[in-house]
């Protein structure tokens, strides 16, 4: 019996949390369809490009980046005692306050989301290690009641949480850009005495009615005494020859539609500056091409977030890169940079 036991233990304990598994083990109700209805807070989170980094890569080495990433992400929820809901492609969904209670769990959240961001350095030097790609990640987290418990059929169930909470939380992580830690009203009154904020912001996400405020969290003090990476962000340079771009709106995870032209009149290695008659929508997501002045394509393509935008201009932080569009951005500024050391 120890032995199946402990077989058990090791092979659910892959997929779901320690506490899970002590829960369908050692309680006879542990594997009862049902629930309950409990006030937890959600993480999501996600990596920046992800899906367009994949058609660059070869699949083992997807499946490289990937297991790298989730590997040590799993480690540091675990640790705090947040139960691993589900891994959706890149994202990961946990919960912190259930299966087992805690009355801190919002301060635990946020407190793993900064640790998270900070150990992404070690990923990407691991992925610098094999020669991939550096990852960013956008984290959103949300306080709400939920109904939690064992959730399908007899012959097939899962641990999970039920209620709209959930997609919120889906929604303010969508508005992250790389590095970020997005928190709802509700989680910041939780801990608000504890945490650094560096932002707040107005957004009306798909399927709520009135608007929300989130918060962007810089760190937080007491027992976890944590903060988030510094980002050194080099500030625009204005460019004298504008460059051409054609760029396209996503809907929700589509790509396809009418191309809108623009141009570049201001860039650095993270951000653009875009003149347009079409200006996106704040935290819209977008596709852009790269023409040469002789109206030439140039190869790849660039993913942003748009952070700003003022009259016919917008800013697009980017989210994913090519190789090639990121040479042709680095030869600009070495120009750039040159010129003005004449």
């Amino acid at each position: 019996m120890k032995i199946h036991y402990q077989f058990i233990q090791k092979t659910f304990g892959r997929y779901l949390s320690d506490q899970v598994v002590e829960q369908i083990l050692e309680t006879p109700e542990g594997l009862n369809l049902g629930g309950e209805k409990r006030k937890v807070t959600l993480m999501m989170t996600d990596i920046r490009g992800f899906t367009s980094m994949c058609e660059r890569l070869e699949p083992e080495d997807v499946m490289t980046v990937i297991n790298n990433y989730l590997g040590i992400m799993t480690g540091i929820i675990l640790s705090y005692n947040g139960s691993i809901n589900e891994f959706i492609g890149d994202a990961i969904m946990a919960i912190f306050g259930a299966p087992i209670e805690y009355d801190d769990h919002a301060e635990r959240a946020v407190a793993c989301a900064i640790e998270m961001q900070a150990a992404m350095k070690g990923v990407n030097e691991k992925n610098k290690h094999y020669h991939l790609n550096e990852l960013e990640m956008g984290i959103g987290l949300n306080t709400t009641h939920v109904v939690v418990g064992n959730i399908g059929s007899e012959k097939r169930a899962k641990y999970g949480v039920v209620g709209s909470g959930v997609n919120l939380t889906s929604r303010i992580e969508s508005y992250t850009t790389g590095g970020q830690v997005l928190i709802s009203s509700s989680t910041y009154h939780e801990v608000a005495d504890k945490l650094l904020i560096k932002g707040q912001m107005e957004i009306l996400p798909k399927g709520v009615e009135k608007p929300i405020t989130i918060y962007d969290v810089s760190g937080i003090s007491g027992k976890y005494h944590l903060n988030l990476p510094e980002k050194k962000e080099m500030p625009m340079v204005d460019i004298h020859s504008l460059i051409p771009v054609q760029f396209l709106i996503i809907q929700g995870k589509d790509a396809t539609g009418e191309m809108t032209k623009g141009t570049i009149s201001a860039l650095s290695k993270r951000k653009i500056k875009i003149c347009s008659p079409i200006v996106p929508q704040k935290f819209s997501n977008v596709k852009i091409q790269f023409f040469g002045q002789s109206g030439i394509k140039i190869q790849g393509e660039l993913y942003g977030k748009v952070v700003d935008f003022i009259s016919n201009f917008f800013i697009v932080y980017f989210t994913s890169i090519s190789v090639e569009i990121d040479a042709f951005i680095n030869g600009v500024l070495t120009v750039i940079a040159q010129d003005n050391q004449v």
